[in-house]
């Protein structure tokens, strides 16, 4: 019988764990939590074949983690993996693996803010998308809306309002715009 007892136990240990496993398959719910969908794998790779490869996006994102990090809340957050660009926010670890001296979360809050406080036409507003590089926006089919339900987000509307964004690619709901300064004065 003790020979039995220590397998005997590993198979029920097992047995229930994958008893549990089965239970928590019904908490995963992809339409609500995925950021990337396929219309925004579809933009991806036109963004590689026509984007340069040093552009950079304005992405939709919110804070979290008490203020304490600015996540991505659709499918831009990816961009860096799918395209090779750079996005104005950069994965997570960003908030916790930077050198002491890296201003980057720094740079990151401030751009959060800025989409927080001002109209994508406002001066301020685009000299800040100038001094950091951004050369375009991305809106992913998710607009904005992965596990956020904050009213700031950017709409194309209000970029289109503005002037100064030139819709590139528009497919589904993702919309891609390249940043015109012309006409800005710094």
């Amino acid at each position: 019988a003790r020979m039995w007892r220590a397998p005997a136990t590993a198979l029920l240990i097992l047995g229930l764990g994958i008893w549990g496993a089965g239970q928590r398959l019904n908490d995963i719910d992809p339409g609500n939590h995925a950021l990337v969908t396929r219309p925004d794998v579809r933009a991806a790779a036109w963004i590689r074949d026509n984007t340069p490869a040093d552009s950079r996006f304005l992405i939709n994102s919110f804070f979290a983690f008490g203020g304490g990090a600015v996540v991505g809340s659709d499918g831009g957050w990816w961009l860096p993996l799918l395209t090779g660009r750079s996005t104005t926010v950069p994965p997570l670890s960003y908030a916790n693996e930077l050198e002491p001296q890296s201003d980057l979360s720094q740079r990151v809050y401030e751009v959060g803010m800025a989409v927080a406080n001002y109209a994508p036409g406002d001066p301020a507003f685009l000299a800040l998308l100038r001094e950091e590089g951004i050369t375009h926006v991305y809106l992913g089919q998710r607009q904005g809306g992965v596990n956020y339900r904050g009213d700031r987000i950017i709409q194309p509307e209000e970029l289109m309002a503005s002037g100064h964004y030139d819709l590139i690619y528009h497919q589904d709901l993702v919309r891609i715009f390249a940043v015109n300064f012309e006409g800005v004065d710094f």
